[in-house]
């Protein structure tokens, strides 16, 4: 009896800590982060790309998570966690460019 109270309380404890994006689909990537432009690439590496729906969670393979919703009225417009407005560009059917500020994440999508 003790042994079930005390799954259950740990299955509940472990699922309440999941994101919004756990039943999202997911795609393994790899990822290239560039913090100012095009000079420097300050995270290179695997990465997972959660969808869901028409929102996206990024979660970089050093722990940085970047979460983007989409802009109202504006096609390819993103707005990520910060509220800072993003653009994005699909160079070929496996590489996304995710542009704002000085910033750019590159996403591809190996195998597609």
């Amino acid at each position: 009896m003790i042994i079930r109270v005390l799954t259950a309380g740990a299955l509940a404890l472990a699922l309440s800590g999941l994101s919004q994006f756990a039943a999202a689909d997911t795609s393994k990537a790899i990822c290239e982060f560039y913090n100012h432009g095009e000079m420097k690439k300050d995270r290179t590496g695997p990465c997972t790309v959660a969808r869901d729906g028409d929102e996206m969670e990024i979660e970089l393979y050093k722990g940085k998570t970047y979460t983007f919703k989409p802009e109202e009225k504006r096609n390819g417009r993103y707005i990520d966690q910060d509220g800072n407005r993003l653009a994005e560009e699909k160079d070929a059917s496996w590489k996304y460019t995710y542009k704002w500020k000085n910033q750019r994440l590159i996403v591809m999508y190996p195998g597609d």
